[in-house]
């Protein structure tokens, strides 16, 4: 019976430092990756760096690199300081919750030395569960819930995350367009779990969206959390802030939501909301936005990209 106990505990012993060595190995083939596709984004010494974080939206979805509202905007603020090297960064992790920028803004400061980091974030929170702090203001009140903050729990390991992957490519298979999402996922920088290229079920997404109306409160609260987790990383490094609402808000972020963090986090605010319902009232929303009636076109990019330069000039942001 020792001996059997033993065996046991021998192999317990084995399996774990056999997943904790997988686990170290891929976290350190992680970060040299990371710092392969960083690298090249990093802006050159002396230059006047503006991190602009967000989503799709602000990785210029649809539209031209050089549309994007960040590359507007770097234009415009090069006009404006001629004697200066303008950079807008837009970090290589599309579709990223605010808890995930959250978790990495330390790496995007020291990586990118920024003067400003500009936030237009929240959109993919309910769609997008991966490191979410939302399982924080949740309580575990029923099996699902237990799924997913499990779910959630995991991510933060990168075996898991492999292994997840690993099972969609090869195993998951009921999903519409399946190849053609896997080829695009193929083909750019991309999180794996990202709205813009998920790959889920019908049935999957209706969950989510439940848990996304049910627990509407605990989703405001995370962020909230994350942003003054963000802004806060930002003041003690020195860095400027600027808030801006979306052109369009989430259903669960109002306005006030994003005008109540300005205030309590003492930093601008952009109103991209007030300048896109000014167009909805005029019936003229659609010629500033894309087919999907959300996204918006090179025109409606602009309007962002003015918008946040009006704030930046009117504010001195990058003046020192």
């Amino acid at each position: 019976m020792q001996a059997k106990y033993k065996n046991l505990l021998v192999l317990l012993v084995s399996v774990t430092l056999t997943l904790f060595f997988a686990e170290l190995s891929l976290r350190v083939a992680g970060k040299l990756y990371l710092r392969r596709i960083y690298t090249p984004g990093v802006p050159a010494p002396g230059s006047t760096t503006i991190v602009c974080l967000g989503e799709s939206s602000t990785a210029g979805m649809g539209v031209k690199m050089d549309e994007w509202w960040p590359l507007q905007l770097k234009t415009m603020l090069q006009d404006y300081y001629p004697k200066k090297r303008i950079e807008a960064v837009v970090p290589p992790h599309v579709g990223q919750n605010t808890s995930q920028q959250a978790n990495r803004v330390d790496d995007y400061i020291r990586l990118y030395d920024p003067a400003l980091i500009i936030l237009m974030c929240g959109y993919n929170n309910k769609l997008a569960w991966g490191e979410s702090h939302v399982i924080k203001f949740i309580k575990t009140d029923s099996l699902c819930m237990l799924k997913m903050k499990s779910l959630v729990w995991l991510d933060r390991f990168r075996l898991f995350k492999l292994l997840r992957y690993a099972y969609i490519r090869f195993f998951y298979r009921k999903v519409p367009y399946y190849d053609s999402k896997m080829k695009n996922l193929r083909e750019v920088n991309y999180i794996w779990g990202g709205p813009e290229l998920q790959v889920v079920s019908e049935r999957e997404n209706q969950e989510i969206d439940d848990i996304g109306r049910v627990y509407e409160e605990a989703f405001i609260k995370s962020w909230r959390y994350d942003i003054e987790t963000i802004v806060s990383a930002a003041k003690e490094h020195g860095v400027q802030v600027l808030l801006m609402t979306y052109h369009i808000n989430p259903d669960y972020l109002s306005s006030e939501e994003f005008i109540s963090m300005a205030d309590k986090m003492n930093i601008p605010l952009v109103r991209n909301d007030i300048t896109f319902d000014a167009l909805r009232e005029k019936g003229t929303i659609n010629d500033f936005l894309l087919y999907d009636h959300w996204h918006p076109n090179p025109k409606g990019y602009y309007l962002i990209a003015k918008s946040a330069f009006e704030v930046i000039r009117n504010d001195r942001l990058l003046d020192k």
